[in-house]
């Protein structure tokens, strides 16, 4: 212990010095970031989306993270049921499609992450519930099924209309 502090010297007490004094060399320090809605650890810095179009009109519902795995879970299926009912039912339906691969792209980095756990020394949140699966959900569904209808309704009409 002598030697380490013969090494570092007077007023070196930072972590980066007392590494390089041991051999060993840190390398960058990355910031830990607890999930901001229960402050559990791991938490992955991402960001979900949900889109709702009605005609000409088209609306934007962003949530920033950091999400602890649970957390994401919830928020991405909240807002990916929200795209799924609202976001076909006007000209910038392709938007939503978009959306949706993102958020997809998004979930991968969060269901990486272990299981959350308490932040040390911090008051413990409780991790949002995810809820059902996408597919178990009847909002989600009826948000596949209206468009699907409303386009063969319109391609019935079309056709039976025409000389």
């Amino acid at each position: 212990m002598q030697q380490v502090q013969q090494r570092l010297g007077s007023g070196a007490g930072s972590l980066t010095a007392y590494a390089s004094a041991l051999g060993a060399d840190p390398g960058p320090l990355t910031p830990v970031l607890p999930c901001r809605c229960c402050g559990a650890l791991p938490a992955a810095d991402t960001k979900f989306r949900a889109v709702q179009s009605v005609l000409i009109w088209i609306g934007y519902t962003r949530s920033p993270g950091p999400f602890c795995r649970d957390c994401g879970t919830a928020v991405f299926r909240q807002l990916q049921q929200k795209t799924f009912m609202l976001g076909w039912y006007g000209i910038f339906s392709p938007v939503a499609a978009l959306v949706l691969l993102l958020n997809w792209a998004a979930m991968t980095h969060v269901t990486r992450l272990a299981a959350p756990t308490a932040q040390p020394g911090a008051i413990p949140g409780r991790p949002m519930d995810p809820g059902g699966p996408l597919t178990h959900r009847p909002q989600v569904l009826a948000g596949i099924l209206a468009p699907i209808l409303l386009l063969t309704a319109f391609v019935i009409y079309t056709r039976s209309s025409a000389p």
